[in-house]
């Protein structure tokens, strides 16, 4: 009961800076969660959701955020196959991919 409180309070408190515009910690909160709860499907939901939206905030196609981003869906794909949240998700990376490319192909 202790480790899966301290999970939620590190995963409360990546949300939270995210929230106050904190990117930077917010990922690496939550990267750090990542790691110690490499199963865990909430962590791993809540990464790719954080992940996601830093590169619609910040709008760019970070190489490095994206391939975390598509490593979580592997992993979720896996642990939940078939799973609704896990399938929005995915349309959720793919919008985002999509969103973040339009300007590239109006520029080519």
């Amino acid at each position: 009961e202790a480790a899966a409180a301290g999970l939620e309070n590190r995963v409360k408190a990546a949300k939270t800076l995210f929230r106050d515009s904190r990117l930077s910690e917010a990922l690496a909160e939550i990267e750090a969660a990542v790691h110690d709860y490499p199963e865990n499907t909430a962590v791993l939901l809540q990464a790719a959701q954080m992940n996601c939206l830093s590169l619609r905030l910040q709008k760019l196609l970070d190489p490095v955020v994206l391939e975390r981003v598509q490593q979580y869906l592997a992993r979720l794909d896996k642990l939940l196959p078939g799973n609704d949240r896990v399938t929005q998700m995915q349309r959720y990376f793919r919008e985002t991919l999509e969103q973040l490319m339009a300007p590239q192909k109006l520029a080519a």
